[in-house]
Parts: C-alpha cells; structure tokens; sequence
C-alpha cells in the first residue's frame, strides 16, 4: 500500500519549538483524535505554518497514534501525539509560500471563490491528494538542497 500524505499544523513558535526538541514528537488537539487513527506508520505528514502560510517540511510517521498529556510544549498539551522523522525540515525563512502553489495543486482547483481557499489548512490530518503531495514533497526538497 502507497504512503498517504497529511496535513500536520504547526504556530512559527510550535514549529521552532519543535525543531530545538529534535523533531521526534508530533502532537496536536485532542478532538483531533478520530482523524488521526486512520493515519499508520510509513504514511507522511506535511508540515505547514499558519499565518505564515507556508510549507515547511516533511515528517514520517513512526508510530500509530498515541495519547500522551505530559507537558511536552510551552503553549500546550497537545496530546494526540505520534512519533516521527524528519525526511526534510527547512527554518521557517526558507518555508515555502502556499501561495506558490495556487496554479499547481487540485485542492486549489474548482473553489468558488479563489481567495476563500484555506479551509483545507485549518484541520490536522486533512489528507492530500497524491499528485498534490507529490508536487509539495518535490519542492520542499529542492529548496531544501539549495
């Protein structure tokens, strides 16, 4: 079975945080709890920031899902956690814009209103089409080489 591809949400400080920490925990909400159960080892997360809008990195699952509300990180608890490693990790002034990939990618395709196009980046977990984090994965790690 081919590796799925999700989105995994991260704040400019969750993502500096979880770099300095070694970027071996991924953790979010707990009512993100049912959406991360279909997601197993060998899949991929896709690393976004938040209002900064841009990708960041590539993280593969370790591990199923697990809960875990021991302190781990200073602006939460985030126990819906999985253990991860890193494929490709860029600081985030080397993230990659989404904006960048407006033209590119089928979730941005058939919107009704091109500039209400961030839902799909509000949830953890949502899953990308393949050739979609094909398209990403590729970039990351070409920005990621220069």
């Amino acid at each position: 079975m081919e590796p799925r591809y999700y989105l995994a949400l991260f704040n400019e400080q969750s993502w500096k945080e979880f770099l300095s920490k070694g970027g071996q925990i991924y953790g979010t909400l707990e009512s993100r709890m049912n959406r991360a159960k279909k997601i197993i080892p060998g899949d991929y997360l896709v690393c976004y920031i938040s209002k900064r809008s841009i990708f960041s990195g590539v993280l593969k699952v370790g591990t199923k899902v697990y809960y875990d509300d021991s302190e781990y990180w200073t602006n939460g608890v985030f126990p819906v956690r999985f253990h991860v490693t890193p494929e490709v990790l860029l600081p985030i002034e080397n993230g990659l814009s989404v904006y960048k990939f407006h033209d590119a990618l089928e979730i941005f395709k058939n919107l009704k209103n091109k500039y209400n196009w961030s839902g799909f980046f509000i949830n953890s977990f949502n899953e990308f089409p393949k050739e979609d984090a094909k398209y990403i994965v590729n970039m990351i790690e070409k920005k990621a080489s220069e």
